[in-house]
């Protein structure tokens, strides 16, 4: 079985092989005896986004799209609450946060990175978690689908 490093060497390869790119860490990064998520660089020929980070999940070989504002505010929720994250594949599809010092406690990626506790992707991607595909709706969305929700509960 390809270790995700592999996987990813493919992917980046495939996808982005006339673009500069940098491996950040040359293996995964350890952080507290844990090993952190590795990660790529990408240097786009576009200016928005200027850059892509791929974040590779190893419990399922998955690579995650990010860019450097939800890179950063990941970072950020890290440093203001004292935790450390892997990502991780959740069995819904979605990427989630997994604490690193209690594993049973997981955030979902996006709602770290948008803010919001009902977050949109853009692109009907749940791997894409760059900040221009995040969209936290309006008020009246979610009132609406928490009523359809609740009554497909009922």
């Amino acid at each position: 079985m390809a270790t995700i490093r592999l996987a990813m060497e493919k992917y980046v390869d495939k996808n982005y092989g006339s673009c500069a790119y940098s491996v950040i860490g040359h293996h995964a990064k350890w952080v507290r005896w844990v090993p952190k998520n590795p990660m790529y660089e990408i240097s786009t020929p576009e200016k928005d986004p200027p850059k892509i980070l791929l974040v590779g999940c190893d419990n399922t070989q998955t690579i995650v799209k990010m860019c450097r504002t939800s890179y950063a505010k990941l970072t950020e929720f890290e440093r203001r609450h004292n935790k450390r994250f892997m990502l991780l594949k959740s069995e819904r599809g979605g990427i989630v946060c997994c604490n690193t010092e209690r594993p049973e406690e997981t955030y979902p990626l996006d709602q770290l990175v948008a803010g919001g506790n009902m977050v949109e992707h853009i692109d009907g991607d749940l791997l894409n978690n760059m900040w221009h595909n995040l969209r936290v709706p309006s008020t009246d969305v979610e009132t609406a689908y928490a009523h359809a929700t609740n009554s497909l509960i009922s």
